[in-house]
């Protein structure tokens, strides 16, 4: 390994490093550089790492001008005391001091300089020592906004999910919540302490969903209650949503960029130059959240109208991609189709 060793990137020595040279015994390995620091993910999943801690980008629980040797084997620690492991991705800024992984449950965790919200959902003037989970605000979501009920059949149950932190693989990660249900107008339907909705006769309605979770922060929601006649047909609702991708996270200099296993993108942190993706309008923000990018591409259909001519229709759909990369202030993804698409600060 030979390159500049300013900050103990390379292990003991001090001088720069001009020819490859052994520093540690690691089989297996995946190796993620960045601006003042070095980042092993041995065969185990366990990120080790070397250089400098000024801004809490090597996770080791403190800010420090002391430099950490990669020979030294040191681990990244996580807010809530335990080593990280299991690591599915990793990414370090180049020009920036932020480092982020996401785990093997899909779950992203960022730490370092976090002046631009790299770090997300948290304050912007403090760096992160640690690795603290991205998005931990409690999330409810439903299974669905709109239930279809009969009379005279089986009561349905208002399906949920209460959630904590950015997954790259689902959107819904159960937690415990205390929720209480109240239906709108009892003459449509009635609803029990389960969320189980029966129908009293036929009309709409809406359900009210109370929700606390172990911050006691209340969350509500509704449910829009169609109640049929017993003669209707009920077609099949909400199909599972197919894995396209593989996780994925790359940093900028002050941002990070993330796909999930759907082949949706996320984005969050500095956005001067547009980087994050998210139109004109937001140039110049910060976001301290995961933000989804609305990319959509044109679909014509024909299909033969009731005259036997060709009828052309067009429509928007979601992009999907499978592989990012993120630059200083710029970014890039490739989709399913294999089309490049690229944003941020023209170079």
């Amino acid at each position: 390994m030979g390159c500049k060793n300013k900050n103990g990137e390379f292990g003991e020595m001090k001088l720069d490093v001009t020819k490859p040279t052994k520093l540690a015994e690691i089989s297996n390995a995946v190796l993620i550089g960045g601006g003042e620091s070095l980042y092993i993910v041995d065969s185990n999943g366990t990120p080790i790492m070397g250089g400098l801690a000024s801004s809490g980008q090597l996770g080791v629980g403190g800010l420090s001008s002391d430099v950490y040797t990669l020979s030294g084997k040191s681990n990244v620690v996580r807010t809530d005391g335990q080593i990280a492991s299991n690591v599915l991705s990793m990414t370090s800024s180049v020009g920036g001091v932020h480092s982020a992984y996401a785990d093997s449950d899909g779950y992203v965790w960022a730490f370092g300089k976090n002046d631009k919200g790299q770090i997300a959902n948290q304050d912007v003037t403090s760096d992160f020592t640690t690795a603290s989970m991205v998005g931990s605000d409690l999330i409810i979501t439903l299974d669905s906004n709109e239930i279809l009920v009969k009379k005279n059949q089986e009561s349905k149950r208002i399906g949920m999910t209460a959630h904590q932190g950015f997954n790259l693989y689902e959107d819904e990660q159960p937690v415990n919540v205390s929720t209480t249900y109240r239906v709108l107008d009892s003459d449509i339907a009635s609803v029990d302490g389960y969320g189980q909705v029966s129908a009293e006769s036929t009309g709409k309605t809406y359900v009210e969903i109370s929700a606390r979770g172990d911050d006691n922060a209340e969350k509500r929601m509704y449910v829009h209650i169609i109640s049929l006649p017993d003669d209707t047909e009920v077609k099949a609702e909400n199909a599972d949503e197919e894995y396209i991708a593989y996780p994925q996270i790359s940093a900028g200099d002050n941002f990070i960029l993330a796909l999930r296993a759907n082949g949706d993108l996320y984005a969050w942190g500095d956005n001067t130059y547009g980087q994050l993706g998210l139109g004109l309008g937001r140039v110049g923000s910060i976001d301290m959240k995961p933000q989804k990018l609305n990319v959509t591409k044109t679909v014509t259909e024909i299909t033969t109208g009731a005259d036997g001519e060709d009828v052309v229709t067009s429509r928007e759909v979601p992009v999907k991609f499978t592989k990012i990369a993120a630059g200083p202030d710029f970014a890039m993804a490739i989709d399913v189709d294999g089309n490049l698409y690229t944003w941020g600060q023209k170079q």
